[in-house]
């Protein structure tokens, strides 16, 4: 074959390729525009999947996702302008309930995915770790369970990351630390990362060691979860802008850090319900920033005598607001430096551990203090007048002590406390009426001491309380109708005093009540009627004292009553057989020899057998004789007694022969039974 004419072949192949470019000129919007509706009707799916997932909507929120409006106008939807795909979901606190949707993935274009605050469970979908092109994920605070995605490692635009307050478990994956542009929430070498919180979940394992490393961190929070390990020696180090360092509540061990203090910018160091050991460092007074040191419940400490030293270098925290020791192994006295504390100080935790010796009088220095918690540990000497000065206390815990003297009378002036606690010491003489003065009190307990004397009717103006414990004491004094005054008294516990007197009526306006002990005192008279209006009743111990009279029927309708001590009294009368009287575990009945009737298993006599003598006595209270005045009651019981005499005699003849038969006895008895009794 001969060839074409170059000239010529040359020309058809430009003519070729102009035609070809001109095509692809006219077709090339037209496939635009298919690429772009095809990606909108993804995305417009995606987000009715996302709508069938939800099963609890009660704001409504989705009711606008409908077809009369484009998807891109559905509330918490926003979308970019020139291709409208979704670049933001956003619907944060809308008190949604139901799994996130796998379809999730299909919002290829989405930089902001915030569903935080709302009620969201089951897993995180894998699908997440598609969105290539996401910058801020908030999946906190919802019921999410399950491991954190691996493929999350992924989205490399992320900078945000917020997954606190859920479920999850398992170990932190070290993928994540290929994001190299999260600045919230990293977990590996991020150079920009200065926030990292994750608690509370059920994550678990040992913290990365690489987050220990990134210097620019300045919050680190994993509080609430499962790990364990140390933390590192060199963390004041390696971390030296960390502001918060909060790990409470996880399984770590060890020794808190020497190099802590070279963190200088520190203001929160929270590390409770924690294994640490050791001693605290002294070096911990180099925080001058420092406001919150929480070391509760931990193992820090050795009860000897200088485990408390490192107090004295706190001195120079002067800003510290909160210090917490409680639960812990510190022992030995409790240092006067202790009083030279910032006068920030708003809460002093030393309960649980064995310091002893005297309270410092000089804790009245710490004007603002509002919480002073000092139980369980071996405290002496009398309570402080000085510490009436801290009027703005609102809780004082120095129950389970050694403390003596009497309770000062400068507690009148806490106006603001609303919990008081001066149980388990050896405290003596009167409750002081000044305490009448601290009208926010909502409990008080005053137990195991050895008071005496009246309760000042003042304390029955404490009209906010809800816990009033004064048992085993040796007080002593009538109940005044005052009490009445208590109307959201939840729990009064006079057990174990030496009350006397008639409970009085007024104690059925304690509407609240839930917990009422009176047991072992000398009250007496009949148990009030007025407290089966006590609807909320719970627990009632009216047990060894002298209280006369029938058990009040209405106690059998109380709805919530689940336990009755009556025991070793001088009741009497038929026991109710319905309501608790029914269940015989939580009924006491005992020491009470004139109680008949009630269900068989308390085993008391029947009420229509307890002997020919007081049955009379019986049919009399069961209303079978009926008169118009006493004397005709006296006047028909001679003539009842006189015949059965008369049966008597007539038995005793001297002569066997004479003497009335059995069989006569027996009809004499029954006819003088019709007769007089009415007893069918």
């Amino acid at each position: 074959m001969r060839l074409q004419n170059p000239g010529i072949a040359f020309r058809s192949m430009y003519f070729l390729c102009v035609s070809l470019l001109y095509s692809m000129r006219l077709f090339q919007p037209t496939t635009v525009v298919l690429s772009a509706a095809v990606g909108n009707e993804t995305d417009r799916l995606a987000l009715l999947k996302f709508k069938e997932s939800i099963s609890n909507d009660p704001n409504g929120v989705l009711s606008s996702w409908n077809d009369s409006v484009h998807f891109c106008g559905w509330r918490g939807v926003s979308c970019s302008r020139k291709h409208q795909r979704i670049t933001t979901l956003n619907l944060s606190g809308y008190n949604l309930g139901g799994t996130v949707t796998p379809y999730v993935g299909n919002f290829t274009f989405l930089r902001i995915l915030n569903l935080g605050s709302n009620s969201f469970f089951g897993e995180i979908p894998q699908q997440v770790g598609r969105l290539f092109r996401m910058r801020r994920l908030n999946l906190s605070d919802n019921i999410l369970e399950g491991k954190i995605p691996v493929n999350l490692s992924y989205c490399l635009e992320l900078k945000v990351f917020d997954l606190g307050k859920n479920r999850l478990i398992g170990d932190i994956p070290l993928e994540l630390g290929s994001l190299v542009k999260l600045e919230i929430l990293d977990l590996g070498t991020l150079r920009n990362l200065t926030d990292f919180s994750i608690g509370p979940n059920y994550l678990s394992g040992v913290i990365p060691p690489s987050l220990y490393n990134i210097s620019s961190m300045r919050i680190f929070i994993v509080e609430d979860n499962e790990f364990y390990g140390t933390i590192p020696r060199n963390i004041g180090l390696t971390l030296p802008n960390l502001r918060e360092f909060e790990v409470g509540v996880n399984n770590f061990y060890g020794k808190i850090p020497e190099s802590i203090s070279n963190a200088s910018q520190l203001q929160v160091f929270d590390i409770p319900n924690n294994y640490f050991v050791g001693q605290v460092p002294e070096s911990s007074g180099n925080l001058p920033d420092l406001l919150r040191l929480n070391l509760y419940a931990n193992n820090l400490g050795d009860y000897s005598a200088n485990s408390l030293d490192f107090i004295a270098s706190l001195i120079n925290c002067s800003k510290l607001e909160m210090l917490s020791l409680e639960g812990n192994n510190f022992g030995g006295i409790l240092p006067d430096s202790v009083a030279n504390l910032s006068t920030k100080l708003t809460e002093l935790d030393l309960g649980g551990n064995r310091i002893s010796g005297k309270i410092p009088a000089g804790l009245q220095n710490l004007v603002n203090s509002t919480v002073l918690s000092m139980y369980v540990n071996l405290f002496t000497g009398n309570i402080p007048a000085s510490l009436g000065t801290l009027r703005n206390l609102k809780i004082l815990y120095l129950d389970q002590n050694i403390l003596s003297g009497k309770i000062p009378i400068s507690i009148g002036n806490l106006t603001k406390i609303y919990q008081l606690n001066l149980s388990c010491n050896k405290l003596q003489g009167s409750i002081p009426p000044s305490i009448g003065d601290c009208q926010n009190l909502q409990f008080v307990g005053m137990s195991s001491n050895r008071l005496s004397g009246a309760i000042p009717k003042e304390f029955f103006g404490l009209y906010s309380s809800i816990h009033l414990d004064l048992s085993r004491n040796s007080l002593t004094g009538d109940l005044p109708v005052e009490v009445g005054n208590l109307k959201h008294i939840s729990l009064l516990d006079l057990t174990g005093n030496n009350f006397i007197g008639e409970i009085p009526e007024t104690i059925g306006h304690c509407e609240s009540m839930e917990y009422l002990y009176l047991g072992g005192n000398f009250f007496k008279g009949p148990l009030p009627s007025q407290i089966a209006s006590l609807k909320g009743l719970q627990y009632l111990d009216v047990s060894l004292n002298d209280f006369t009279g029938q058990i009040p029927k209405g106690l059998a309708k109380l709805p919530f009553l689940v336990y009755f001590n009556m025991s070793f009294n001088d009741l009497e009368g038929e026991v109710p057989s319905n309501g608790i009287f029914r269940n015989t575990s939580v009924v006491s009945v005992v020491g009470n020899t004139k109680l008949c009737g009630g269900v068989s298993e308390l085993q008391l006599p029947g009420c229509s057998e307890k002997g020919k003598i007081s049955g009379i006595e019986i049919e009399v209270e069961h209303g079978n004789i009926n008169f118009e005045n006493p004397n005709q009651i006296v006047s028909h019981l001679r003539k009842c007694l006189v015949s059965v005499l008369e049966i008597g005699l007539a038995c005793s003849q001297e002569s066997p022969n004479e003497r009335m038969s059995m069989g006569d006895v027996t009809r004499e008895l029954k006819h003088i039974r019709n007769a007089y009794l009415s007893i069918s």
